[in-house]
């Protein structure tokens, strides 16, 4: 599973799609609520560890543009046996 903290090559990056100004507005919403719990609970023994190597959280807001839909094998990853 990607992580959204972190800077990393393009197609892993962590991003939010928008198709109009009222889910942009939110997107940038949850964004900036990650931030702010990060930087709030860096105190905690798991946030600490998990922030070790990192600065932040990057996870981009853009407008959503056409879409296309990976390989059958990536899709549900997650829920396949792979490990």
């Amino acid at each position: 599973m990607h992580s959204p903290r972190g800077k990393s090559k393009c197609q892993y990056r962590s991003a939010l799609w928008y198709l109009n100004d009222e889910q942009k507005e939110i997107a940038e919403e949850v964004v900036e609520g990650m931030k702010t719990y990060m930087s709030r609970h860096s105190a905690n023994p798991t946030i600490r560890r998990v922030m070790k190597n990192d600065d932040g959280v990057y996870s981009d807001v853009e407008e959503a543009t056409r879409f296309y839909r990976a390989e059958e094998y990536h899709q549900n990853f997650l829920n396949k046996d792979r490990f």
